[in-house]
């Protein structure tokens, strides 16, 4: 599977969140929890730390602000 199939497929799922604290898409939590667990992370505070370590690597992939 490419890099691009997998964004897509993560956009796919449905986000059943609500409310006003929706601070980002759930695609990128998605792919920013994958990355991380490949690298061995384990925690909610590992898929924290991994994703502001690589904010500007994931920038460019990820990182949308939340469409309304």
């Amino acid at each position: 599977m490419k890099k691009q199939e997998l964004i897509e497929l993560s956009k796919e799922m449905p986000d059943n969140r609500k409310g006003n604290a929706i601070k980002h898409n759930l695609s990128d939590i998605l792919m920013i929890g994958i990355l991380c667990i490949i690298c061995n992370g384990e925690t909610f505070t590992d898929m924290q730390i991994f994703g502001e370590t690589h904010q500007n690597i994931l920038g460019g992939i990820l990182l949308q602000k939340k469409k309304k």
